[in-house]
C-alpha cells in the first residue's frame, strides 16, 4: 500500500480506525536534518503504550484513570520513490473495540464540519451562550450522537477562532449605537437617515435584520435600493418553528436544508437543490 502524501496516509488512517473501532493518533517521524522532510511516519492506536509513573502525592483526589493497554496496533510509511510506502502494519488488538454506533465520538473521529461551524458562529454572533447553543445544535442533529462532535469540542472551536480572528470575519463590528423611545416605522426612519448622515451618505450594498416590519418600511423609504434580506439565523429559526413536521422519524430534511443555505453560493444550483 503507498499513498501520495502524509496527508493522504493520515486520513487512511483515521478511516481505518473508524471502520474498526478504535481511536488513532500519530506517534512519532523521522526528517532529513538538512531539509526537514519527513522520511517516515508511524501511526498507533490511541491505546498504545502506558501511563508513566506517577510522581505526584498518594493524597491527590480524583486520579484520571488508566485508558491505555500498551497496544501494538500501528502502521508505519516510508518515503520511497515518490511515495509514501506501508512498512509495517500491526493489526491485532489486546483491547475491546467500539462498536460502530459510538465509534463516532472517539476524538479522532469527531469533527466539526464546515456547516456546524458556520452554525456554531451565528449563535456566537447574536450572544447565545455556549451551552444553549450546544443544546440547540443538538436538537438540530437529532440527538447528542448525532452531532458528531462534543461540547467542549465547541468550546475550544470557539476559543481557537478567538486567538486567531483580528479582522472581524463572522464578527461583530459596530458601526454606531442609539437608544430607540419605540420601534416604530418612523423612530427607524430616523435612526437609518441618521446612520447615512454619520457615514457621509455611503450606503452598504445588503442590509440583513430580523423580521420587524417596522424596520423593513423605513429601510423602503430611506434606503429603498439597498437589498434588504433576512439574516440566516433567523432562517434557521423559521425553519424549525413553521416546518418542524418534516423533521420527524428519521427525516434529514433539516440537513439538507442546512446543505442548502450553507453550501451553495450559486442561485441557479441553490434552487434546483
Amino acid at each position: 500500500m503507498e499513498f501520495d502524501s502524509l496527508d493522504e496516509s493520515w486520513k487512511f488512517w483515521v478511516e481505518y480506525g473508524g471502520k474498526t473501532g478504535f481511536g488513532v493518533r500519530k506517534h512519532y517521524f523521522n526528517k532529513k536534518n538538512n531539509t526537514g522532510f519527513i522520511t517516515s511516519y508511524k501511526y498507533v492506536c490511541c491505546k498504545e503504550g502506558v501511563r508513566k509513573n506517577d510522581k505526584r502525592e498518594s493524597s491527590t483526589l480524583n486520579p484520571r484513570l488508566e485508558t491505555r493497554t500498551n497496544c501494538k496496533v500501528r502502521m508505519g510509511v516510508t518515503f520511497v520513490d515518490s511515495k509514501y510506502k506501508v512498512n509495517e502494519f500491526i493489526e491485532e488488538h489486546n483491547h475491546s473495540l467500539h462498536i460502530q454506533e459510538t465509534v463516532h465520538m472517539l476524538s479522532s473521529q469527531r469533527k466539526i464540519t464546515e456547516v456546524q461551524a458556520y452554525e456554531i458562529d451565528l449563535t456566537e454572533d447574536v450572544g447565545l451562550k455556549q451551552k444553549s447553543n450546544f443544546q440547540l445544535m443538538s436538537k438540530h442533529a437529532g440527538g447528542i450522537d448525532g452531532l458528531g462532535y462534543t461540547r467542549l469540542d465547541a468550546k475550544n472551536y470557539i476559543r481557537s477562532k478567538r486567538q486567531r480572528s483580528f479582522n472581524h470575519h463572522r464578527g461583530a463590528v459596530i458601526f454606531g449605537a442609539v437608544l430607540l423611545y419605540d420601534e416604530t416605522a418612523t423612530s427607524f426612519k430616523w435612526l437609518f437617515e441618521t446612520f447615512l448622515e454619520a457615514h457621509k451618505q455611503k450606503k452598504p450594498l445588503t442590509i440583513f435584520t430580523d423580521q420587524d416590519q417596522a424596520m423593513a418600511k423605513a429601510l423602503q423609504e430611506v434606503m429603498p435600493e439597498v437589498f434588504h434580506g433576512l439574516c440566516p439565523w433567523h432562517l434557521m429559526q423559521n425553519v424549525i418553528k413553521d416546518l418542524g413536521n418534516l423533521m420527524k422519524d428519521g427525516s434529514h430534511f433539516l440537513t439538507d436544508f442546512k446543505r442548502c443555505m450553507y453550501g451553495i453560493d450559486d442561485e441557479t444550483r441553490f434552487e434546483e437543490a
